[in-house]
């Protein structure tokens, strides 16, 4: 089943295939930039999944992290979980900073962020 990660439960449309018929996998996107069909998915807001711990968050939406990232607040606050993000720190830092995560260190396209509990941790991962 496909569907997508966002900060509202609904539907949307997906390009899943380019314009000569490749499937795209991962690189599936909100957006039609690839002109190719289109798949109507529903969205979920990870705030109303049935979670009972979490440590780890690491979307891979292609861009979409900020609207992800909104969609889990109350989880966020709930499980102050580490979280990866792609190396976009312009777009993530506000909801991040604002749920009381710090950027620890960024490698390999990752960015690493933690609650002051867990940075000590996280930062001794870049040794």
């Amino acid at each position: 089943m496909n569907a997508v990660l966002s900060d509202c439960n609904g539907l949307t449309e997906i390009a899943t295939h380019s314009a000569v018929g490749k499937f795209l996998g991962g690189a599936s996107g909100l957006r039609d930039e690839h002109n190719g069909r289109l798949e109507r998915v529903p969205t979920f807001r990870i705030d109303d999944l049935p979670i009972e711990d979490l440590c780890l968050i690491q979307p891979d939406v292609e861009g979409h992290e900020n609207s992800v990232l909104k969609g889990a607040e109350s989880t966020i606050e709930r499980f102050e979980p580490i979280i990866l993000i792609e190396n976009n720190l312009n777009n993530c830092a506000e909801v991040l900073t604002g749920s009381g995560h710090g950027h620890c260190f960024t490698r390999g396209g990752l960015s690493y962020w933690a609650r002051p509990v867990d940075r000590d941790f996280v930062k001794s991962l870049n040794a």
